[in-house]
């Protein structure tokens, strides 16, 4: 997905013509938009098979909520069980809480960005020279969801692996 937004991206910025910019600019935010959603999905299909079915809305809550809960309570059992130390137990929670904050705050802006793209036609495309913007979020920006995405979606698992959760 980032390979084809990156070249949409190149349509939109060489076009001379204010629609094709427009055009390409807006499937480039939403392909961007789908290789984060996509590199979450794979993730959260790894801790919970049933997770990946969830609503692309219900994504950031799930994250937030539910997989740091798992971890906390995991985290907190071998804590009392005396299999790691309450400072272990406390960086992985805060570790896997900091991953999903930002993944989720991520995955929040990125969805209100493809919807202004899909559904909202008369908020245009902005070009300035080589610069693509919608809605004040820049195309360079977008093009750094998923590889963001993918840094906190290998700390979340990390975390998870070390707990043995399964």
């Amino acid at each position: 997905m980032n390979k084809v937004g990156e070249k949409l991206q190149d349509w939109a910025v060489g076009s001379h013509e204010e629609n094709e910019s427009d055009a390409f600019g807006r499937s480039a935010f939403n392909r961007y938009y789908y290789a984060a959603y996509l590199e979450t999905r794979d993730m959260l299909s790894m801790l919970d098979p049933k997770w990946a079915r969830t609503s692309h809305k219900d994504i950031p809550q799930l994250l937030k909520r539910t997989v740091t809960a798992v971890i906390r309570k995991e985290a907190n059992t071998q804590r009392k069980a005396g299999l790691i130390t309450g400072g272990r137990a406390s960086g992985l929670c805060s570790t896997s809480n900091d991953a999903a904050s930002e993944l989720s705050n991520l995955l929040e802006s990125a969805y209100d960005i493809r919807v202004v793209a899909d559904y909202n036609p008369d908020i245009r495309v902005v070009k300035n020279g080589a610069k693509i913007e919608l809605a004040n979020e820049k195309l360079d920006s977008a093009r750094t969801w998923k590889n963001r995405a993918s840094i906190y979606t290998k700390q979340i698992l990390k975390v998870w692996k070390e707990l043995g959760i399964s």
